[in-house]
């Protein structure tokens, strides 16, 4: 099952929260958030400039496992898991090859 929400949507509400709850001091600019083509070779879907310590995030939707057939399940990958859970796809180094995410 999808999520209920974009990743856009997601995305906006995470940072805006987390810039106005840190107790850090604010960030020294606006937030760097990259369009798609950008995105493919920096690798992250937003920067937040925190002066300490930049940060930088890559999001993705997670969609809600409900069947004993999900991969980690029927392969035996998660002993004792019987509740619903969530996969969040992980791409790491695919988007670098002809493989696309």
């Amino acid at each position: 099952m999808k999520a209920g929400y974009t990743e856009f949507s997601f995305s906006y509400a995470f940072t805006e929260n987390l810039i106005r709850g840190s107790a850090t001091p604010p960030p020294s600019g606006a937030s760097v958030v990259p369009n798609l083509a950008q995105e493919a070779t920096l690798g992250y879907d937003v920067q937040i400039g925190f002066p300490a310590f930049p940060l930088f995030f890559q999001y993705k939707l997670p969609k809600l496992m409900t069947r004993a057939s999900a991969f980690e399940l029927a392969n035996g990958l998660c002993p004792g898991l019987t509740l619903d859970f969530f996969r969040s796809r992980s791409c790491a180094g695919m988007c670098r090859t002809s493989i696309g995410c």
